[in-house]
């Protein structure tokens, strides 16, 4: 998890829903975390923490940082008034990178999301803290007295699911060095596909692992661990010397401790799923005794307990709504048209930095020997499909977006990364013909199919590659 937490004043709205709790409640809580990131998954547990326990009937709010999870309720409120609900009783539940009480709560739950120290933050809590840990991995690094077990089961279901391509099918080797650092002789970096915490989208990874035939984990502790396996992509953890073996016990199907155990065996993703729907039925149970050790009641009990709820939701509703509606009251057609051209000049820089990316890309493939590359470009088996659009436009009915792999090109994006991508694609929907990505494609061996205005299709093989 980033250690990063702001104490600047958070959104306005904030304060406003914080006033509206009733000073003669029982209490709630407040959740102190950097602001909402899609690629940190400690970060989003804090968030949908929040969100849980104001489904439960609880007053929560996120403090710290300056960014809330906007799919979530899990509103913001800026640190002093965090700490004035404190001071009347609310619980303030800490990640284990915060030091020390910032708030000065009197009652403080600790939830351990990584090893103890090792993002920062304190290696030993107050005895005073009640603490929970996240998964059985961190367990045996807490020298505290523990509370109990909170596990938030955070994986999209619907983005990472196996659509049992055979292993012989899978050919597109990755890797991720996340929090850890890159470890030499392990494996070729030039021969794999790099996923970083940046690229590719989230939206994405799904597709890229159900056609990935191993992901190298050089990061110990990461979700895209059990993302990959229900996508039934085998993982090799490389050890970083955070974990131990022992610390992961029984290792599941397809999940490989080290290059020497890896065998190339198959995830059993069925039992996993199993697994995992087990997890989400134990977190609820998990997050009540949570509330019982906390001490702290909902605002009322049965009807008038969501009552109160729901009347904490409205204010919430109002408070967002009511600048919206008398903005757009006094929004003039000159005002439409200023809104419109600067979303039109944000897409026009995009793209263009894309464009001078892949010229990049370009550039490096010309003054490199490509003599091995083109050697070697029909040597692997391809399953993914994918999609680039750059300067064009989508159009539909040419493939499907759902299940096809779009192609992004970032400023960290590799001449190598892109090669071995495409060495596993069967194909690339290109619809901007012009694009360097066009030349990239075809020296990896990708056949390419050009996709002109009004749907017409050229399709361009490999040999078709000119000096």
């Amino acid at each position: 998890m980033p250690s990063e937490i702001s104490s600047k004043p958070c959104q306005p709205r904030g304060t406003a829903i914080a006033q509206s709790v009733s000073p003669q409640g029982n209490g709630g809580f407040v959740i102190f975390a950097p602001s909402y990131v899609t690629n940190s998954a400690g970060i989003g547990c804090l968030y949908r923490l929040c969100h849980e326990l104001r489904s439960l009937g609880f007053p929560a709010f996120m403090t710290g940082g300056q960014r809330t999870a906007q799919h979530l309720s899990a509103p913001l409120i800026d640190l002093a008034e965090a700490g004035a609900l404190c001071q009347r009783g609310f619980t303030a539940i800490y990640p284990e990178i915060i030091t020390g009480n910032p708030l000065a709560a009197e009652s403080v739950i600790r939830w351990v999301l990584n090893r103890p120290g090792f993002l920062g933050g304190d290696a030993i809590y107050s005895e005073e803290e009640q603490i929970f840990y996240y998964s059985e991995i961190f367990r045996p690094y807490i020298q505290n007295r523990i509370a109990g077990k909170l596990c938030m089961p955070i994986i999209d279901e619907a983005i990472f699911f196996s659509d049992d391509t055979a292993p012989a099918n899978r050919s597109l080797d990755c890797y991720y060095v996340g929090k850890s650092v890159w470890q030499e002789g392990v494996i070729a970096r030039d021969r794999a596909f790099e996923i970083t915490r940046e690229y590719p989208a989230k939206t994405e990874l799904g597709k890229l692992f159900r056609a990935a035939r191993v992901l190298y984990c050089f990061d110990n502790s990461t979700a895209l661990v059990y993302e990959a396996l229900l996508c039934g992509c085998p993982v090799v953890i490389i050890p970083d010397g955070t974990q131990t073996r022992q610390d992961y016990g029984k290792l599941e199907s397809g999940l490989a401790w080290g290059i020497e155990g890896y065998r190339g065996e198959p995830v059993d993703v069925s039992s996993l799923r199993a697994r995992y729907a087990e997890e989400k039925r134990d977190f609820h149970r998990q997050l009540l005794h949570m509330v019982q050790v906390s001490g702290q009641r909902p605002e009322g009990n049965g009807a008038a307990c969501f009552h109160s709820v729901m009347q904490l939701d409205t204010f919430e509703s109002q408070s967002r709504a009511a600048p919206m509606a008398s903005e757009a009251e006094h929004i003039s057609p000159l005002r439409g048209l200023e809104r419109r051209l600067r979303q039109w000049r944000k897409q026009w820089q995009r793209q263009r930095r894309e464009r001078l990316n892949s010229y990049r890309l370009l550039r490096e493939l010309i003054a490199t020997d490509s003599r091995g590359m083109l050697a070697e470009r029909c040597l692997t088996r391809r399953s993914l499909t994918c999609f680039h659009v750059e300067h064009a436009v989508w159009q539909r009915g040419i493939v499907d977006r759902s299940t096809a792999y779009e192609v992004t090109i970032t400023p960290r994006t590799t001449l190598s990364t892109l090669v071995n991508l495409f060495r596993s694609t069967a194909v690339l929907y290109c619809f901007d013909p012009y694009s360097p990505i066009v030349k990239i494609a075809l020296a990896s061996g990708c056949p390419v199919v050009l996709v002109r205005a009004g749907g017409w299709q050229q399709r361009l093989r490999p040999a078709a590659l000119t000096e």
